[in-house]
């Protein structure tokens, strides 16, 4: 069995000498053709219908918003005096759930201010240091975000990545292959 350019499958049969080759061409059936039924639809179309999807989640991700939110600022209230891997690793987990959840929201730059959390406390607990203020800083600002149309949103989220150059890991570049 062997296949053309068009994606369609060939069965042969075996040739000698005195037989002609007869070909014959099997369509394997298409299950995403079965499973979307016959109607078409643009590009656009299946992008509007994605929109009109994500705005039915947005209550639900504001909840969720919300809830992972009072989590950070109890944790935060609960911090410890000194370097602590697993309350950075609830941080960590708890801002985590935040990430992409913002955006469907409509609150993209509280997802930008979640991301530069996350990029903070893996650069603590990847240094072994501590410094409650940063977390502080973060969470205080993620509230204000979470505000639709916060005023100066710009301004907190340069602040932040201010504080996230300070204090995230290093990048560093690979080493390059030797052979």
């Amino acid at each position: 069995c062997s296949s053309d350019l068009s994606g369609r499958h060939r069965r042969s049969s075996p040739a000698t000498e005195d037989t002609p080759v007869s070909v014959r061409y099997f369509f394997p059936p298409n299950r995403l053709h079965e499973v979307l039924g016959s109607t078409t639809r643009t590009a656009d179309q299946c992008l509007e219908e994605a929109e009109a999807n994500l705005r039915e989640l947005q209550p639900q991700c504001l909840e969720h918003v919300e809830q992972q939110l009072q989590t950070l600022e109890k944790l935060l209230a609960a911090s410890p005096g000194q370097f602590d891997d697993d309350f950075l690793g609830s941080v960590y987990a708890a801002a985590l759930r935040l990430i992409g959840v913002a955006s469907i929201a409509g609150l993209p730059q509280l997802d930008r201010a979640t991301s530069s959390l996350c990029d903070v406390v893996d650069g603590m607990r990847s240094r072994g240091i501590w410094s409650r203020e940063p977390i502080a800083v973060h969470v205080s600002s993620m509230r204000l975000l979470s505000q639709p149309n916060s005023a100066g949103a710009d301004a907190i989220i340069e602040g932040l990545l201010s504080v996230r150059r300070k204090f995230a890991a290093e990048q560093t570049a690979p080493s390059p292959l030797k052979h």
